[in-house]
């Protein structure tokens, strides 16, 4: 594990939280919205595990773990199979707002 990343995984904020319920510690949700975050572009989930190091016998339960996050609308994946984060409701409600102003400001 590289010096740079393996500070990343060992600054995970719930990695004490992780090494309860795993022999071998994912990188919590917390995390991962961080370096997703950070990145500031959609990742695929190659891009992820490199950053985030995820060892071979690690992947299945990382994939798992992407897949929950998904479900719960934590992130999305978008047409060319990326996960991005997703928009907070602030950001989507002054998005829609500002395009209800523009339509308004056309008439």
């Amino acid at each position: 594990m590289s010096k740079k990343n393996k500070s990343i995984r060992q600054d995970d904020p719930q990695k004490e939280r992780e090494a309860m319920f795993y022999e071998k510690p994912l990188p919590s949700r917390e995390l991962i919205l961080k370096i997703m975050a950070d990145q500031g572009v959609p990742l695929s989930i190659s891009k992820l595990n490199e950053l985030l190091e995820i060892a071979d016998d690690e992947s299945e339960a990382f994939n798992k773990r992407i897949r929950a996050m998904e479900r719960q609308g934590q992130i999305m994946r978008n047409r060319k199979e990326y996960k991005a984060m997703q928009m907070d409701l602030a950001s989507l409600f002054q998005t829609k707002e500002a395009m209800i102003f523009s339509c308004l400001l056309e008439k």
